[in-house]
C-alpha cells in the first residue's frame, strides 16, 4: 500500500472535521429536546460579577472624589496614583486608564455631583486626611 499524499491527508481531515461538526449539531439539538437550557450559568455569574463590580467601585468612592477634588480627574493619572498607592484591581492587578474609566462608569453622574459638592463645600479642607481614613477603613494598600 502507498503513502497518502499531502493532498489525500487534507481531504481526509476535511470530511473527519465535517462529520465531528454533524455529530455536535445532532448533539445539541438533542440536548435541547431533552430540557437542557443553553446559557443559564453565565447569565446568573454576569449578574453576580456586575453587583461585585459595583460593590467594589462603591469602596472606592471616597477615594477617587478626594483625588478628583484634588485635580486628579484624567483616568491614566488616577490609574497612576492608585498603582502608586499600592492599590489592587479586583484582580490584584494594576490600574490602567480603561479600568478606571469603567470604575468612573460604574459610579455614574452622582461621582460627578459629589465632586462638584465637595469642592465648593470647603476648597481648602487638606483631603489627605480623608485618604488616610479611607485607607485604614478599606485595608487594600499593600506595602
Amino acid at each position: 500500500m502507498t503513502e497518502p499524499t499531502p493532498v489525500t491527508n487534507c481531504a481526509i481531515s476535511g470530511i473527519a472535521k465535517s462529520q465531528r461538526s454533524a455529530q455536535t449539531r445532532l448533539g445539541i439539538a438533542h440536548a435541547k429536546q431533552q430540557g437542557v437550557v443553553w446559557g443559564s450559568t453565565g447569565k446568573s455569574l454576569a449578574a453576580k460579577n456586575q453587583s461585585n463590580a459595583l460593590a467594589f467601585a462603591e469602596t472606592l468612592r471616597p477615594l477617587l472624589i478626594e483625588l478628583a477634588v484634588f485635580g486628579i480627574r484624567r483616568p491614566t493619572r488616577l490609574a497612576q496614583e492608585l498603582n502608586r498607592r499600592k492599590i489592587k484591581t479586583p484582580n490584584g492587578g494594576r490600574w490602567y486608564a480603561v479600568t478606571v474609566t469603567r470604575v468612573l462608569t460604574r459610579l455614574g453622574p452622582s461621582f460627578i455631583e459629589e465632586v462638584a459638592a465637595a469642592r465648593s463645600a470647603d476648597p481648602g479642607k487638606p483631603w489627605t486626611e480623608a485618604s488616610a481614613i479611607w485607607t485604614a477603613q478599606h485595608d487594600v494598600c499593600k506595602k
